[in-house]
């Protein structure tokens, strides 16, 4: 059981930031959720609560599943798994798991105040062949904000500049077009992106381009919208350039989860507020084990 939720826990974070349930309304996707089975015979969960078992085991896992995702996210988590007694969850089955962090960061992410909670009232996930695989299928609703610290340290990680020098224009060995140093803030309730750029055989010093923008839900990802170029270049035509924007956004989000190919992050709600950007959803982890 440690693995399966220190495992899941790890690859949901990686894949997708994280909520509080009671900020959405996900009366829908909860059809989805599986029906509550008896887990434990009257005797079984008798016994686990005379002897604090339930206690023992939850308070023993959430310890080890915080240092194993503080280690991986470098994030200061809380985890609160509710069970249903002390043998189912040692078989993998438990009521709720939900996990809380000022900050973390994975792959060139960065985020603030990150809240996730599972939304079923029954999980069930099981380690086989060194994968960890869901008996049943698996909602976690999550919530988070990015800052302008969280951005700025976004566009100057190694992972983002390999997208920003895929920007750059070159003829054999001559530069066309180079693009360096960005910065990004959030700004009067806009996300503010700006770079250097320099055409050599046309300028003789660097300028700076600088575009305001919205951002929504797109096809399952974060996008712009709504951009505005900066002083000085107000004749460009943004609707040329949103397809690079889009390309260079430090925002992208994975959506393969537990190796589950089927698995869905759902953007609930974008938006930003008091210079912060906001995200909900939901992650769906369709059943992949069958015990047939």
């Amino acid at each position: 059981m440690k693995k399966i939720l220190i495992f899941l826990f790890l690859m949901l974070f990686s894949s997708s930031s994280a909520f509080s349930q009671q900020k959405f309304n996900f009366d829908e996707e909860k059809t989805m959720c599986p029906a509550t089975p008896v887990v434990n015979g009257a005797f079984a969960s008798t016994l686990s609560k005379i002897t604090g078992m339930n206690f023992i085991l939850a308070t023993t896992l959430e310890s080890q599943v915080r240092r194993q995702m503080n280690e991986a996210l470098a994030g200061n988590f809380k985890v609160d798994i509710t069970p249903f007694g002390g043998k189912s969850m040692l078989e993998g089955k438990f009521k709720s798991i939900s996990a809380s962090s000022d900050s973390a960061a994975i792959d060139g992410l960065y985020l603030s105040n990150i809240q996730a909670q599972s939304l079923c009232g029954y999980n069930h996930f099981v380690y086989h062949n060194g994968e960890v695989l869901t008996a049943e299928n698996f909602l976690l609703g999550f919530r988070t904000e990015i800052t302008s610290d969280d951005l700025q340290k976004m566009v100057t990680t190694p992972e983002y500049m390999k997208k920003l020098n895929s920007a750059n224009v070159s003829v054999g060995n001559i530069s066309i077009l180079k693009v360096f140093s960005p910065k990004a803030e959030i700004k009067n309730n806009k996300l503010v992106i700006s770079v250097m750029y320099m055409a050599p055989l046309a300028m003789r010093s660097p300028k700076q381009a600088t575009m305001k923008m919205d951002v929504i839900a797109q096809n399952g990802n974060l996008e712009f919208t709504n951009i505005e170029a900066g002083s000085g270049h107000s004749s460009v035509n943004m609707d040329t350039i949103l397809p690079v924007l889009n390309k260079l956004n430090p925002l992208a989000i994975k959506t393969n989860i537990l190796n589950n190919s089927k698995s869905i992050i759902k953007l609930k709600d974008i938006y930003i507020i008091n210079d912060k950007i906001i995200i909900k959803g939901l992650v769906i982890v369709p059943k992949n084990y069958y015990n047939n």
